[in-house]
């Protein structure tokens, strides 16, 4: 078998189509990206090219399906714990518009001298006439008693 030239021109041709070189170009972005971040937030310059290096190479090793499913699992916990976060604040928001809402929520009792008096003279009148209705009852049992 001879050596074709026009046929490794076109498998060259096929190697680096448009769509090639859009998906290079996009994950050479992604990675200078993530490597800038990295960099922000206060890793080594070797770190943080090592995490672009990843971000450059994943795509092309697991293909747009296998990446796009990478990048769900790694993203799950986080969302995970954000949504029990809003959830739990949401609730407790919830018991503080319901607590709001209760009768009497915002009175307080304030105990003064008049109060005081007033509440001893309730309770002295229904002292009384607990043992007004005592002696009554036992007025009517004597009278009953006696015939």
């Amino acid at each position: 078998m001879a050596f074709d030239p026009t046929e490794a021109t076109k498998k060259k041709e096929k190697f680096w189509n448009g769509g090639r070189l859009f998906n290079l170009g996009l994950s050479s972005y992604f990675a200078y990206d993530t490597y800038k971040e990295e960099r922000a937030q206060g890793n080594t310059r070797l770190g943080a090219l090592g995490r672009a290096t990843l971000d450059f190479v994943m795509p092309e090793l697991l293909g747009p399906w296998g990446y796009i499913g990478y990048e769900l699992v790694k993203a799950a916990p986080g969302a995970i714990y954000s949504g029990v976060q809003g959830l739990s604040q949401h609730v407790r928001q919830m018991e503080r518009v319901a607590q709001d809402q209760s009768p009497f929520r915002s009175n307080t009792f304030v105990d003064s001298q008049q109060i005081y008096t007033m509440r001893q003279a309730g309770m002295a009148l229904a002292e009384q006439s607990k043992y007004a209705l005592q002696q009554s009852l036992m007025g009517d049992e004597a009278r009953f008693m006696h015939r």
